[in-house]
This record gives C-alpha cells, sequence and structure tokens, in this order.
C-alpha cells in the first residue's frame, strides 16, 4: 500500500553470495575485497570503517545512515534489488572503532557523516537512506545539504518517525531497546527471558560477551563498543526533533507487522518534509534489511532512485 501526504578511507565490503537471514541470526558473512569471493566465516572480516562501499557502479551512489547500533553491514542486502551499476555505500559510527568522547546530537553526528560523504564524492547530488535512527540522521543531512544551496537527491528512510512529545509512551524504553538489539543479533532467548525486566546495560553486556550470537566472532572490545554506541543512539534519538524542513520528497518505508504500526502514520513527517509519501512492507522494524522484506521495497527504491538520479 502506497500513503502520500503532501575515495576517501573508504573499506570495500563486498558479500560473497545472497544475503540470507532467518531466526534473527545473521549468516551471510562478509569479505573486505572488490570481488565477490569464496564464503567467509569469521565475521571478524567485517569492517567498522566509517565508509564502507557495499556494492560499486557508474551511476549516482545512495549513502546509507546505520542504524541505532552504529554498523551498516545489513545494507548490503539491497545490492541486488538496485541493480549492477547503483553504487552503495554505508556510513558507520566512528566510536565502534575508535574509543573517545561520542558526539552529543543527532545534528552533529550530521555534519560529520556529510563531510566523509563529501570527501569521497566532492560534488553531485548525495542520495540518502536511513533505517531507524539513520533515518533521523539521513533528514539532518539533507536539511544541511539544502541549506548549503545543493541540489537534493533522494531522502529515503527505513521505518523511522520524529519523536513526538505529546504521545511519549510510543518511545521505546531503555529495557526495550537493548530486547531488540539482543533479539537483532540472535542472542539465545531463554538468555533474554531470564533477564526479565532488570535487563539493563550491565546485564547486556554480559550477555553480548557471553557470545552465542550473530556477532559471537567479534573482540571484547568491539562488542562493549556496539553496545556503548547502541545506547548513546537511543539516547540521542529520544531527544531529537528536526531542526529544519526539507523541501523535497521524502520516501518512508513502514514496518507494517510492528505492533506499533498503527499508531504511526507517514503525516508525521509532514511538518518536516514538503512531501512525504508512505510504502507499507509487511515486516517488523527488526526485519526490514531481511532480504524477504527487501524484495517487497526494493523495486520501489530503485525506481525512485533512478527518478532522482535524472
Amino acid at each position: 500500500m502506497t500513503r502520500r501526504t503532501s575515495r576517501a578511507n573508504v573499506r570495500v565490503l563486498s558479500p560473497p553470495g545472497p544475503i540470507r537471514h532467518g531466526g534473527g541470526r545473521m549468516f551471510a558473512s562478509f569479505r573486505t575485497t572488490g570481488a565477490w569471493e569464496g564464503r567467509m566465516n569469521a565475521v571478524t572480516e567485517l569492517s567498522f570503517d566509517p565508509l564502507l562501499e557495499l556494492a560499486p557502479g557508474r551511476g549516482e551512489p545512495l549513502f546509507c545512515v546505520h542504524p541505532a547500533a552504529g554498523v551498516g553491514w545489513e545494507y548490503a542486502s539491497l545490492v541486488r534489488q538496485l541493480g549492477p551499476d547503483r553504487p552503495l555505500y554505508a556510513l558507520q559510527a566512528p566510536g565502534l572503532e575508535a574509543p573517545g568522547p561520542l558526539p552529543q546530537s543527532i545534528a552533529q553526528i550530521a555534519r560529520d557523516y556529510l563531510r566523509t560523504v563529501r570527501a569521497h564524492r566532492p560534488e553531485g547530488r548525495v542520495h540518502l537512506l536511513g533505517w531507524s535512527f539513520g533515518g533521523a540522521v539521513a533528514h539532518e543531512m539533507a536539511t544541511l545539504l539544502q541549506s548549503s544551496g545543493e541540489q537534493p537527491g533522494l531522502l529515503a528512510m527505513l521505518d523511522c518517525y520524529p519523536h513526538d512529545p505529546q504521545r511519549p509512551g510510543l518511545a521505546p524504553t531503555r529495557h526495550e531497546y537493548l530486547v531488540s538489539l539482543l533479539e537483532n543479533l540472535g542472542t539465545d532467548p531463554g538468555d533474554i527471558a531470564a533477564a526479565g525486566p532488570g535487563l539493563d546495560e550491565d546485564l547486556a553486556r554480559e550477555l553480548l560477551l557471553k557470545r552465542g550470537h550473530a556477532l559471537a566472532g567479534l573482540d571484547d572490545a568491539h562488542l562493549v563498543a556496539l553496545l556503548r554506541v547502541f545506547v548513546h543512539n537511543t539516547e540521542l534519538l529520544a531527544e531529537y526533533r528536526p531542526s529544519a524542513r526539507y523541501d523535497g520528497e521524502l520516501l518512508l518505508f513502514a514496518a507494517a507487522d510492528e505492533p506499533t504500526a498503527a499508531q504511526h502514520k507517514p503525516a508525521e513527517w509532514a511538518p518536516y518534509a514538503g512531501a512525504v509519501t508512505g510504502h507499507d512492507v509487511p515486516a517488523e522494524h527488526r526485519k526490514m534489511l531481511r532480504s524477504a522484506s527487501v524484495e517487497h521495497y526494493g523495486p520501489a527504491l530503485a525506481a525512485a532512485l533512478g527518478a532522482a538520479s535524472r
């Protein structure tokens, strides 16, 4: 259903085959080479570089902003839908690799990421896609481009909505965010259930370091950094208000199978965009980049990119 309301520091990261998911675990592994080679089972080959090339191409690139956990590997599931000539990049959180202070606002993140994009692509339209937390950053980046007088590209989001202070109950709690992270990584459901309402950042760290999940091959430092970035970004999102209106069109793919889906509408973005087009996707929020979900909205995303690139 569609609803409408008004080559600097780049790591090449190519999937060795179809991106396959199941049971909450990410089974696809990646190899940091320019060719699609044999399957790599060592998840430690995954890169934490701030800009990853997921697919090369001669067309105008799509830059994808990571969700709250800071990594953009799952965007590789878009490659086949976008076609052979569409370059695809993922922006990732710097706090995953280098310890130190984290950005203090989504606006700061947007400015930093735009500098990263322009270091790689000094001129030309910038097409943006963001999932969840990444959608807020992408919107902020689009308004920054607009304020500098640049021609807008595509602005698209995967199940992201602006915070509504009049409906605070819609915002996930810290506990719900942590459960979502652990579930998406494939942590043992029994361990999550045993934690109960007492699940906090410390206990989540223990469960991550216990291994037995999709990122079990990462070292302790990267797992702890991922959790730190995730918690910090969810806090930024809870306080975020779009700083400006984007005059172009916003394309929103909504997770129709999410329990709170009925409480959200694309029109929530109307004060912050010139037009909003919404597409319902039969998926939960955390499964928006699973291959089955991408098959539903991939053609619409590819068509919108094609139109925005002309």
